[in-house]
């Protein structure tokens, strides 16, 4: 096979692009582009390299615009570059499984699974659509560009971003006359990929959907995704989402709720006694912060280990302990954890339950801190009893995926409501994302941020309580917080 790039496979040389990346495989090519699989001699990994022909009327600068792409869904743009008379695009390897895979292979998608999926995309054309100061419209979404692994759910193809031409099966009937692409037929293209991802098949132009009695609302849905008028259309990727939402609220248990609050906070210590400490002093609520993180030390700081009786792993034999309050009249009290894994077998869900009948009725909120191991009985459980399960994002990309996976999970396998899960963006110092970016990018409700704080790091490094001394423009944060919670 020829090229006019220089980055096919000839007889036994192996082609170097940019004196960088080796071609180690050719992964798909058209007429006008070549995807190849390549190690990247720098760095000392597989990446995904791209070349496009040039064409009149495009240059370089259209395709720089994918280098500023920062979603959790979408593959990283490692580098764009220009070589032989072609364009080259660098992106992250994402491996897993295209819809298209699991089509072929006689997966069948239930209700929630589909529903779920079909947000997953949405969030992420969602991110693309209201781009600043220009909306990126992706021009071929379709099965083979849509990949789920463990970690989430991606949308790959960038060159698409620039090419007006896309995938005849799933493109829009307006585009095959020669119209621009925009929001209306990328949501086009979307509809039928719900239909083929729910029934195996192809939705032709003129073709109505029979729908079956068990996927009545969301064929509805896909119904006006696809109309052939794309002013009958939705208009925006936020108006499937909330119609998907309803379909999801429609499903869920209706479970009768106890007026007292519990709050579940996965795996950070800190925001869990800052938040203990703002509830009960500055909003005067009744508050029981029970620690069951025995990875971490960090409530050690609102606790004199020298007064306190009382420890988790204690509780099981001696219900007549009082437990610890760090200020004597004031609203908190506090159920410490030693960090200490010895009996920790002992505590799993029906410990859980008996905490929670000896103190639910004495309190107004329960703060649960807990690991951010899912695996975790107790971590589990809280989260079934829990009004409020709460993920923070630190560092990034990284944690907003995880987040995103471990709540998919917890929602799909577990059949929890995807309505009690939040997000926080906490003590962000070395976060490269912007809080724009990760409140379109996380798959639950967004609560806004906790600043970063140089005298929360330097409290903390020498063992001292910040909760009691938290500045005035934090605890406004966390007052706001609360008022999100309807705490």
């Amino acid at each position: 096979m020829t090229n006019n790039g220089n980055i096919y496979l000839r007889g036994d040389i192996i082609r170097i692009i940019n004196e960088r990346y080796k071609i180690i495989s050719i992964l798909q090519a058209t007429a006008n582009s070549v995807v190849s699989l390549c190690h990247d001699q720098v760095i000392g990994n597989h990446k995904v390299i791209k070349e496009i022909k040039k064409n009149k009327g495009k240059d370089l600068g259209e395709f720089e615009v994918l280098k500023n792409l920062q979603h959790p869904g979408l593959p990283h743009v490692y580098d764009v570059f220009e070589d032989m008379g072609s364009y080259y695009i660098v992106l992250e390897l994402i491996e897993g499984k295209t819809i298209k895979d699991l089509v072929e292979s006689s997966y069948t998608f239930t209700i929630e699974e589909a529903t779920e999926l079909l947000k997953k995309i949405l969030y992420i054309l969602q991110y693309l659509h209201t781009l600043q100061p220009n909306a990126v419209i992706h021009g071929d979404v379709k099965p083979e560009n849509i990949i789920i692994n463990d970690q989430g759910v991606y949308l790959i193809d960038f060159a698409s971003v620039t090419n007006q031409k896309g995938t005849s099966n799933f493109i829009a009937p307006e585009r095959l006359l020669g119209k621009k692409k925009n929001i209306q037929s990328d949501i086009y293209s979307l509809g039928l990929v719900a239909y083929y991802m729910l029934t195996g098949k192809m939705k032709k132009i003129f073709e109505k959907i029979q729908s079956e009695q068990h996927y009545h609302e969301l064929f509805s849905i896909i119904e006006k995704c696809s109309k052939k008028n794309s002013m009958e259309r939705y208009s925006s990727t936020s108006q499937i989402i909330n119609d998907l939402n309803k379909i999801t609220s429609k499903n869920q248990e209706n479970i009768a709720r106890h007026s007292n609050k519990i709050i579940s906070i996965q795996g950070n210590s800190m925001l869990a006694g800052e938040l203990a400490h703002v509830l009960s002093k500055y909003c005067k609520k009744k508050t029981l912060l029970i620690d069951t993180n025995i990875f971490s030390g960090e409530l050690d700081n609102l606790i004199n280990h020298k007064k306190c009786k009382l420890y988790l792993q204690d509780y099981l034999f001696e219900y007549n302990e009082q437990l610890y309050k760090p200020y004597p009249k004031g609203n908190l009290s506090i159920l410490p954890c030693r960090v200490d894994i010895e009996g920790y077998e002992n505590f799993n869900e029906s410990f859980l339950d008996t905490l929670m009948a000896k103190h639910l009725s004495d309190y107004e909120v329960i703060i649960i801190n807990c690991t951010d191991y899912i695996y975790d009985s107790m971590n589990i459980k809280s989260m079934y009893l829990a009004d409020y399960v709460i993920f923070s994002v630190q560092y990034g990309i990284n944690d907003i995926r995880k987040n995103n996976a471990i709540i998919d999970f917890l929602c799909r396998r577990q059949q929890l409501s995807r309505s009690r899960f939040f997000v926080v963006q906490f003590n962000s110092y070395h976060s490269h994302i912007r809080q724009s970016i990760t409140s379109k990018a996380i798959e639950a409700n967004w609560l806004g941020v906790i600043p970063y704080s140089k005298k929360r790091s330097m409290l903390t490094a020498t063992a001292n309580n910040y909760a009691t001394k938290i500045e005035k423009n934090i605890r406004r944060k966390y007052v706001k917080l609360i008022k999100q919670l309807a705490i």
